[in-house]
């Protein structure tokens, strides 16, 4: 039982110490997976035209 419940909440703690690690940086990360969105977000809507035309 003590295996289970630390292999259950080790992870979560695991995520909490690195988003607690990644809060000097996160703002950076949020600018840049915005960016890489929107470029993703551009050529799915252009692709999409191109379907349209087709």
């Amino acid at each position: 039982m003590d295996r289970t419940i630390a292999a259950t909440v080790n992870p979560r703690l695991l995520i909490v110490i690195i988003t607690f690690k990644c809060v000097n940086t996160c703002s950076l990360n949020i600018v840049w997976f915005n960016s890489r969105m929107a470029i993703i977000q551009k050529s799915a809507n252009y692709s999409i035209l191109e379907r349209m035309r087709f």
